[in-house]
């Protein structure tokens, strides 16, 4: 529990101060609070204001620069503790990171290579890596090795998928009481567990206890499993972009 001190000016006194942590204390009593920032309690003691992320207005910031990227949720949430955690997702999309990230083409998949030289496809021989050899197949070209994006991060048809996917705690009981959902930047709940959002800007995340009881929850929410163009977008896949902001 901590200690809340107060201390304010007596004019009457010359200047001197007076503690008041006695009467803001008694205050929190008499509407039945405390200064209690145990995570579990701060409903039942009135000190929702402690809370992480209890509101979209003070959601809590996690900023991407590099995709793909995952983001894994675990704890608790509900009574007598904050009922909603939400966070504020801040893209700034610049690359692909490092040689561990892959962003698939269509039509084409990752390969596998190991700058060791182990085997890791039965189906192939191992492939001597040599990134300053000079291409002498006319059939073919160099494979390149870098960061880059497969869409143009300064169109703004350039899209990045958005999903969470729902882990589980192992308890079937817990798991049917806390769900997790995405909000676009003006804070409207989207209806699919997917969404397209550009490289730039922000969305919202939700996670919710549905029931009366502290519930554990487990999520994941991947960033740039997939870039698509505004232009080549499906049917389906329109109903995937962001809600509409007023």
């Amino acid at each position: 529990m901590s200690v809340l001190k107060s201390v304010t000016s007596n004019p009457c006194a010359g200047g001197s101060s007076v503690d008041v942590t006695d009467q803001i204390l008694q205050t929190f009593r008499t509407y039945g609070g405390s200064q209690s920032v145990r995570e579990n309690s701060l409903a039942s003691n009135s000190a929702l204001v402690h809370g992480k992320g209890a509101s979209l207005q003070r959601a809590l910031e996690q900023r991407v620069t590099t995709a793909p990227f995952e983001f894994v949720y675990q704890g608790e949430i509900g009574l007598f503790g904050a009922e909603n955690a939400f966070f504020k997702i801040i893209l700034d999309i610049q690359d692909s990171g490092a040689f561990s990230n892959c962003v698939e083409e269509p039509g084409w998949e990752c390969a596998m290579i190991d700058f060791n030289g182990a085997e890791l496809d039965p189906y192939y021989d191992a492939a001597l890596v040599d990134i300053n050899a000079v291409e002498e197949d006319p059939s073919y070209e160099g494979a390149q090795f870098n960061n880059n994006l497969p869409v143009d991060k300064a169109s703004s048809n350039s899209l990045i998928s958005i999903k969470v996917f729902n882990e589980g705690t192992g308890n079937k009981y817990e798991d049917a009481n806390v769900d997790i959902r995405l909000y676009s930047d003006c804070r409207y709940e989207h209806p699919f567990d997917e969404m397209l959002v550009p490289l730039t800007g922000f969305f919202y995340l939700g996670i919710h206890a549905r029931n009366t009881k502290r519930n554990g929850y487990n999520f994941r929410c991947k960033i740039g499993e997939r870039f698509v163009n505004a232009e080549d977008l499906t049917r389906e896949e329109e109903d995937l972009l962001r809600p509409y902001c007023p």
